[in-house]
């Protein structure tokens, strides 16, 4: 009879034990980053700007490491800008740009409480800039586009999530690349 209560016992310990882990705990974020990465490439001829929109996942491995994926997109538009041809004919253009950007992660939490747990990371993948060209001459509008793709990064110097309860949570990240400088946001975690 004694085995049988340690076995329960231990099963109980174990039990409160995982539950009190982060393992394959899952996350789900939407956040907003600054600054915009095509605003931050066109200077400060920027006309309209929008994102980096985030939306992202997460899955806890241990309480210190988990993986993820995030998706940001983000656009800019100039000012019009005035030039003269070749012919001494007046033209006006503008840039419309914008980026898709997918991007895995690594994170570490260096401070990991039930309510709140602070981390660094580092994220890779791939980048696609879409650019089009806007040009008005005496003679007509033709556009021009062109697209690009490449490698993405992120460094996150430091992260920040707090629980607000029932699985809400929010975030704030403070790094460099392709998210933007400051990032936050909004998050839901479930097992």
């Amino acid at each position: 009879m004694k085995k049988i209560y340690l076995v329960l016992a231990l099963a109980l310990t174990t039990t409160l034990v995982n539950a009190q882990t982060a393992k394959n705990k899952m996350r789900i974020m939407l956040g907003y980053g600054f600054p915009n990465v095509p605003a931050a490439v066109l200077g400060d001829d920027v006309d309209t700007k929008t994102g980096p929109y985030q939306i992202g996942y997460k899955l806890f491995l241990s309480d210190n490491f988990s993986v993820g994926l995030m998706y940001n997109t983000a656009s800019a538009t100039t000012k019009t800008a005035v030039g003269i041809d070749e012919n001494l004919n007046p033209y006006s253009y503008n840039f419309d740009l914008s980026f898709s950007t997918f991007l895995t992660q690594l994170d570490y939490s260096w401070a990991n409480k039930p309510t709140h747990n602070w981390y660094s990371g580092l994220s890779l993948g791939y980048s696609n800039v879409s650019a089009k060209v806007n040009v008005t001459t005496g003679s007509g509008n033709p556009t021009f586009t062109a697209a690009s793709s490449g490698l993405a990064y992120h460094l996150t110097l430091v992260g920040y999530h707090g629980t607000l309860g029932k699985g809400f949570g929010v975030y704030s990240e403070l790094g460099y690349g392709f998210n933007g400088i400051f990032n936050a946001g909004f998050s839901y975690s479930f097992n």
